[in-house]
């Protein structure tokens, strides 16, 4: 009985909060509604203006259908590792090694099983980017 109406009690309180807390909300159901007022929710939103250097590099660049996989065998920078992989292969950095970014990094897709440093001090550029068709990333929890 008690459980019985803290559970009525449950279904009331989430129904007011859908109602009265200012946000709308939406159940699965609602699917039409929410795409109706997408542009409404979405008008907080920050983005950034994206650099036109990756915009023109990355943005509706063709897929590539290469199957080459180029790993490294010892760690290096961004700038290094773009004329190692280049644009058409799928680049691997193993457990251990480590990329540091310090250049744009434009390559058909980076598998990360090792580490990438990517902070104030090796960023050289203003805007700096990674490109890539996919980005699988390892983690390992210890």
């Amino acid at each position: 009985m008690l459980i019985s109406m803290l559970f009525k009690l449950l279904i009331v309180f989430i129904c007011l909060i859908r109602t009265t807390s200012g946000y709308e909300a939406f159940a699965q159901e609602d699917e039409a509604a929410y795409l109706a007022a997408f542009s409404t929710l979405i008008k907080d939103s920050y983005s950034a203006t994206l650099p036109q250097d990756l915009i023109a590099t990355c943005k509706n660049q063709p897929p590539t259908t290469t199957t080459t996989i180029k790993s490294m065998t010892t760690s290096m920078f961004s700038s290094d590792l773009q004329s190692f992989c280049g644009t058409d292969s799928i680049c691997t950095v193993p457990i251990g090694l480590t990329v540091t970014m310090n250049s744009n990094l434009n390559v058909a897709a980076l598998v990360l099983n090792g580490s990438l440093i990517w902070n104030e001090t090796s960023q050289s550029l203003n805007d700096q980017w990674l490109c890539a068709g996919y980005i699988a990333v390892r983690f390992d929890f210890e």
